[in-house]
């Protein structure tokens, strides 16, 4: 794919190829002003590793951090992203508000943090940034089936301040009227493009 640097394997199922094509045909985390130029960026919800490639690809200078809690979509994202070597750190864990361990459940890209389900690791955003060796991030994008409330609502003091652009993939009205309204009270501006909210922080910026 002329967008990417390596090749990219994906699997002729329904989501492998619904997640291509909104993530590197259209682009939809690709909307990010073009003299910007990234150090770091997180990938919560990395799924195959294809939105970690276009991320890799289109910024040449960043790192990359990546999550995916499903151990087949991290095998196949291992598959996927390590032609990239050591710009990208891909972890077999799921992004909460606290460390230690959660359930998943659901398949491809519907695998979320649930009640039951398989156990896996999970990992806040503080300790991420902490032994990055970043004082920020530069783009943090979130696609964690609805679990993106609890992470940016809770023990959040610490690090949203320091994340620059926030990208959000939309999961319904309910929790987008409880998340938007949060993130404009923390000095985020906020708009859509697709299925993707792009945040802003202007007060960090400013800063």
């Amino acid at each position: 794919m002329r967008t990417l640097t390596h090749p990219i394997f994906i699997r002729s199922v329904e989501e492998d190829i619904g997640s291509i094509i909104n993530n590197i045909f259209r682009e939809e985390y690709g909307q990010m002003p073009r003299h910007f130029t990234p150090q770091l960026i997180v990938d919560a919800g990395a799924y195959i590793g294809d939105t970690s490639a276009y991320f890799l690809s289109r910024y040449p200078k960043a790192s990359v951090l990546s999550l995916e809690p499903n151990p087949e979509s991290y095998e196949i994202a291992s598959r996927n992203l390590s032609d990239y070597g050591e710009r990208v750190n891909l972890l077999n864990a799921a992004l909460t508000p606290e460390d230690g361990r959660v359930r998943i459940s659901g398949l491809a890209t519907g695998a979320r943090v649930s009640t039951d389900g398989q156990d896996v690791a999970a990992i806040t955003i503080t300790t991420l940034l902490s032994n990055s060796g970043f004082m920020s991030i530069d783009i943090l994008k979130m696609d964690i089936e609805g679990h993106e409330v609890p992470v940016l609502t809770e023990k959040s003091e610490y690090w949203l301040p320091r994340v620059k652009w926030l990208l959000l993939e939309t999961h319904g009205k309910n929790i987008e009227d409880e998340l938007l309204p949060f993130l404009k009270g923390k000095g985020f501006t906020i708009h859509r493009h697709r299925n993707v909210w792009y945040c802003e922080n202007r007060k960090y910026l400013s800063s």
